[in-house]
């Protein structure tokens, strides 16, 4: 049985779009809110293993504009670990790990792909 986790913050609306979509779909899944204990830098570590540093940027975020160009260039060659961990609010929400596959993001059609074997 797949172990679906969902990772964002729980104010946020994509998050919240994607949660619906899950139980809207019967889909079991632990949350995680990002900002709260439940959140390490072991996951951050897992997801930029298994991804691009780019794809967890959310630059369009105001936090990410307001860092020195230093910084973001720094954190984007180092995937500096620290940084996404003080300032979770720079990651692009939801992350979506379904037994240790990571999707960045969501759209019903994508989420839809992602499970359809499970839907169906």
């Amino acid at each position: 049985m797949a172990i679906t986790k969902i990772y964002g913050i729980k104010n946020c609306d994509t998050v919240r779009r994607a949660r619906k979509w899950l139980e809207q779909s019967n889909i079991e899944y632990i949350f995680h809110d990002i900002r709260s204990d439940q959140f390490s830098k072991g996951v951050l570590k897992k997801w930029l293993l298994k991804s691009k540093v780019e794809a967890i940027i959310n630059k369009r975020s105001a936090t990410w504009r307001g860092l020195s160009l230093k910084v973001q260039k720094e954190f984007l060659e180092e995937k500096n670990t620290d940084l996404l961990f003080k300032l979770p609010i720079i990651i692009k929400r939801p992350i979506l790990d379904v037994n240790d596959t990571i999707y960045v993001g969501f759209t019903a059609d994508k989420y839809k792909s992602i499970f359809s074997s499970k839907i169906l």
